[in-house]
C-alpha cells in the first residue's frame, strides 16, 4: 500500500534522525521528486503557532545555495516539511571516506556563507549548522538544509533553544547565554576548521569536550594544518576570528570571510575549483526505490493540508486563507460576504422609483356570492400596494382615495415627481360567484423605458371565499408577480 503525506507520494526513506525522518516522495501534480521531512507537531497551541509561523519564514528563504520548503503540510499530531530535493550526499557523507581539496573547501565555504548571509536577512538563525546539513549536488553545488529549529531573532529576541546537534553548539549555549546570528558563524568556523583538518576542533577521542569549547580552548589551525600545505594567514586569522569565545570578538558578518575564501580560491586554477563534484563522487547515495514500505502517520495523508499561502495569489489565495479558518470563522465570513453582496442591492432596491397610476378598483359579484368578512376596497388596494412594492420598489399612494377618478401610486425617491406620464397604469377588477371570485389585473401602455412595460398584459387569479384573507393576500401576490416577473 503506497504511503502519502497530503498528495505527495513516499518512494523511500533517505535518513532518520533526532530531529524526525526524511524521506522521498513524489509530487505527482508537477511531476518531480521532493524531500520530506517529518516533525512531530506540540501540543500546546502557541507552540504550534510558532512553529508554523518558522515553518513559513524558513520558506521565505529564496536562495540557490538553500534548499528551498516547497510546501508545508499540517495535520493534528505531525507536520510535514516539503523540501526541495538534492541528489547527492550529505558532506558528512564524504568525509567519512575523505577530506576535499583546499579549492573544494573555500567553494563550500562561500557556499554556506551566502546562504547564512540570505538568512540573516531574514534575521533567521539556522542553529544546526553542521556537515550533515550542507548537501553535495551532482554538480558540485553545495546547499544549506534543515533549518527544522531555526528561530526568527525578531520573534525570539536573539534567544536560541539549545536543542540541535552537540557538534554545532556555540560556547554561548554552552553558558546558557542568549544566543544569535553570531552562534551560525561560530558553527561556520567549525566546519571550515574540519574541512580543512578532518577534526572537531573541540572533539577529543570521539566525544566533545564541553568545558573546552566553553571556553574557546583548542589546537589553532594553523598548527592542525599539515605542513605540506600551504594557506594564507589571513584564512588563518579569519577562522581563528570565527572559533572566538566571545560573540562580541566574532566578525559581524561573513563577509569577510568571503573575501577572504575567494582570495585563496584565486589562487588556483579554475580546473582545479570545481572539483567537488567528482571528490564526493564515491559517497553519492545510490537513488534506489526497491527499500521496504515504510510507514506514514495515517493523518498526514487524509488530514493533513498545507500551511503556505499560494505563490499566485488571487483565487487560491482566498481559497487557502479560508480553508486555514476554524468553521464558526468561516460562517461568518459567508454571513459577512452575504450581507456585502445584498446590502447594495436591497439599497438599490428601495430607492428604485417608479410611478403606478392605478384606475380605481372594480369589485362585481353574483347576488348570491359572499365575501370574506373584511375584504373592503381599502384592503384590496392596500394588498395590491404591498404587492407592488415586493416587485417594483416601495409606493407611496398618492391623492384621495374615492374622490378622484383615478389613483396614482408614486415610488419614494429624494424627490417626489408628479404623477405625470407614469411608469405603469394598472387597472384591476374583482368578479365574484358563489365560492369563489376571479382577480383580474390589467398593465397597459406606460412611459417606463423598458420595452416590456409598454405592452398591454394581463394576469388572473382565483380567489376562494373558504380561503379567507390570508389565501386572497397570497393569490394576489402571485397575480402581480405574473404580470411583473
Amino acid at each position: 500500500m503506497e504511503s502519502y503525506v497530503g498528495p505527495y507520494r513516499i518512494l523511500r526513506l533517505i535518513n532518520r534522525g533526532g530531529q524526525g525522518a526524511v524521506y522521498l516522495g513524489h509530487d505527482e501534480r508537477l511531476r518531480r521528486r521532493v524531500a520530506i521531512k517529518i516533525h512531530d507537531m506540540p501540543q500546546a497551541r502557541e507552540s504550534r503557532r510558532r512553529l508554523l509561523r518558522e515553518a513559513r519564514l524558513i520558506a521565505s528563504l529564496d536562495s540557490p545555495k538553500i534548499v528551498q520548503v516547497h510546501d508545508v503540510i499540517e495535520s493534528p499530531h505531525h507536520l510535514g516539511m516539503i523540501l526541495e530535493y538534492v541528489p547527492g550526499c550529505s558532506l558528512e557523507d564524504m568525509l567519512r571516506l575523505r577530506l576535499p581539496s583546499i579549492p573544494s573547501v573555500m567553494g563550500v565555504g562561500i557556499d554556506v556563507a551566502g546562504a547564512l548571509a540570505v538568512a540573516r536577512k531574514k534575521r533567521v538563525v539556522h542553529g544546526d549548522l553542521k556537515a550533515a546539513n550542507v548537501l553535495v549536488s551532482h554538480s558540485g553545488r553545495v546547499k544549506l538544509t534543515d533549518f527544522g529549529i531555526a528561530r526568527s531573532t525578531a520573534v525570539e529576541q536573539g534567544a536560541l533553544s539549545s536543542a540541535g546537534s552537540l557538534s554545532a553548539l556555540s560556547p554561548e549555549q554552552c553558558r546558557k547565554e542568549a544566543v544569535g546570528e553570531q552562534a551560525d558563524l561560530f558553527a561556520l568556523g567549525v566546519l571550515l576548521y574540519r574541512l580543512l583538518t578532518g577534526e572537531h576542533p573541540f572533539v577529543t577521542e570521539g566525544r566533545l569536550d564541553v568545558q573546552a569549547l566553553a571556553r574557546g580552548e583548542h589546537v589553532p589551525l594553523r598548527q592542525r594544518v599539515g605542513a605540506d600545505v600551504e594557506l594564507a594567514p589571513e584564512l588563518f586569522a579569519v577562522v581563528d576570528e570565527l572559533l572566538h569565545p566571545d560573540p562580541e570578538r566574532r566578525p559581524p558578518n561573513t563577509r569577510a570571510a568571503r573575501r577572504v575564501m575567494r582570495a585563496v580560491l584565486r589562487e588556483y586554477p579554475v580546473a582545479a575549483r570545481y572539483n567537488l563534484g567528482e571528490e564526493a563522487k564515491p559517497s553519492f547515495r545510490e537513488e534506489s526505490v526497491t527499500e521496504p514500505g515504510v510507514n506514514i502517520p495515517v493523518e498526514l495523508a487524509s488530514e493533513g493540508r498545507s500551511r503556505l499561502p499560494p505563490r499566485q495569489g488571487g483565487a487560491a489565495l482566498l481559497k487557502y486563507w479560508f480553508l486555514g479558518w476554524s468553521w464558526p470563522q468561516r460562517l461568518l465570513a459567508i454571513a459577512l460576504s452575504v450581507t456585502l453582496v445584498l446590502a447594495p442591492l436591497a439599497l438599490y432596491f428601495q430607492m428604485r422609483q417608479s410611478s403606478v397610476r392605478f384606475q380605481p378598483i372594480i369589485v362585481s359579484a353574483d347576488p348570491r356570492a359572499e365575501l370574506p368578512h373584511g375584504m373592503t376596497h381599502d384592503w384590496l388596494l392596500a394588498q395590491l400596494t404591498s404587492a407592488l412594492e415586493q416587485r417594483l420598489g416601495q409606493v407611496e399612494l398618492v391623492g384621495e382615495v374615492g374622490v378622484q377618478p383615478s389613483l396614482t401610486l408614486l415610488a419614494q425617491g429624494p424627490a417626489p415627481r408628479p404623477p405625470v406620464s407614469p411608469d405603469y397604469d394598472l387597472s384591476a377588477a374583482v368578479h365574484c360567484l358563489p365560492g369563489l371570485c376571479v382577480f383580474d389585473l390589467q398593465r397597459h401602455g406606460g412611459s417606463n423605458d423598458d420595452e416590456s412595460a409598454q405592452q398591454n398584459a394581463g394576469a388572473q387569479g382565483l380567489l376562494l371565499v373558504s380561503q379567507g384573507p390570508a389565501g386572497w393576500s397570497r393569490a394576489i401576490r402571485r397575480t402581480v408577480a405574473e404580470l411583473f416577473p
